[in-house]
């Protein structure tokens, strides 16, 4: 195979990889730029906060999917086979992640959960998922809240590590439930991305997508907003009156994965990574907004989108690797001027993904040890 052939592979998504590349990207804005002032005023960098991260999780399930029609995948039981031996590996990656980490939450560690556990939902049609992905945006915050209330559970700000194995328990509930990722509510990202998986792409399922997403998420905020001036503003001040900045991060640029449990009326707010309905809702709809704009992109504009948007799905079709790569580079840059740092990322994750897909792989040294592991076990 020629490098052009590796760059542009004929057949693949590349919209889907492109969607996947401006996720990863938004991500890198808001683990190098602040969100917030020190007087908790937002910062720009606040529009990427959340979002980014639950269109990198829709892709995710979108991809799961599409990863099970494989030809090699012939049955039900080996996709169900495949995907689980897929999250034990995105799993473990996120251990070894979160043991070298100390600037960010490893997202890694809850995929792999999420790809197992959603592995048996894999010969759903797309109704049901669509119609499960519904009911969970609703229904799961609403769960978390009541069980981390009754069992009085705190949020747990530590990153899932190597070590985090000697308590699996511990681990198990982080994940779930109090982490800065919660599976309860994040499986309705992939839901909503497995359910998209199994749309007829087209130019006018593609302008569907990004009219119905922006009117979610418009909903979403909306709808927050009455209730927080009809009363929820009032309920959430007094709660939390002891706690500087915490209404401001549970509404405006982000809290920790989940709101506290003192009063439901924290399920009204919309802010980012609070995994209430209102977030769930409209992040997924700006995801799936955004999907149908790459994808109407790159129907219009075939060959224009796929070499424009190099910077974008080079780094989107190996985004384990590239992911990986820029935890560690983190490390690597720390203590530099945000911009000048955002910059050496780019540079470092694009270069690194063409010049790859150019002269080695179409796919990336993760992506493809993943592959052969499945290969291997699944026969």
């Amino acid at each position: 195979m020629n490098p052009i052939d590796r760059v542009f592979p004929q057949g693949r998504l590349l919209w889907i990889d492109a969607a996947r590349g401006s996720a990863l990207f938004g991500m890198v804005v808001t683990h190098v730029y602040r969100l917030n002032t020190d007087d908790f005023e937002p910062t720009w960098a606040v529009m990427f906060a959340g979002r980014s991260s639950a269109l990198f999780a829709v892709l995710a399930g979108f991809s799961l999917v599409l990863a099970s029609q494989s030809r090699s995948l012939s049955t039900p039981g080996k996709a169900i086979a495949a995907a689980v031996v897929r999250g034990v590996i995105i799993f473990t990656v996120g251990l070894l992640l979160g043991t070298i980490s100390t600037r960010l939450a490893i997202i890694l560690t809850v995929y792999g959960f999420l790809f197992i556990a959603a592995s048996v939902l894999l010969p759903l049609r797309g109704r049901t998922l669509a119609a499960l992905a519904a009911v969970w945006l609703v229904a799961s915050p609403f769960a978390s809240h009541a069980i981390r209330a009754h069992w009085q559970l705190e949020q747990d700000l530590a990153v899932p590590s190597l070590y985090s194995l000697f308590d699996p328990v511990g681990l198990l509930q982080s994940i779930v439930l109090t982490g800065y990722y919660p599976a309860l509510q994040w499986m309705s990202y992939i839901l909503v991305g497995m359910a998209l998986a199994h749309v007829r792409w087209s130019r006018k399922s593609a302008i569907t997508a990004t009219a119905a997403g922006l009117g979610a998420a418009v909903m979403a905020s909306a709808v927050s907003s009455l209730l927080m001036v009809w009363h929820g503003w009032e309920v959430l001040s007094a709660s939390a009156a002891e706690k500087p900045g915490l209404l401001e991060q549970a509404t405006i640029y982000g809290n920790w994965g989940t709101v506290p449990t003192d009063t439901p009326w924290w399920l009204a707010v919309s802010g980012p990574h609070t995994g209430t309905p209102l977030d769930l809702i409209g992040t997924a709809g700006a995801a799936a907004a955004a999907i149908g704009v790459f994808c109407l992109l790159f129907i219009s504009f075939p060959v224009a989108a796929a070499r424009l948007l190099l910077p974008l799905h080079a780094p989107g079709s190996m985004t384990l690797t590239v992911y990986s790569l820029h935890v560690v580079l983190l490390e690597l840059t720390k203590g530099m001027d945000p911009t000048a740092e955002y910059a050496v990322h780019a540079v470092v994750l694009i270069g690194i993904a063409v010049v790859w897909k150019a002269v080695i792989s179409r796919r990336g040294p993760l992506e493809a040890a993943a592959s052969a592991a499945v290969r291997l076990t699944v026969r």
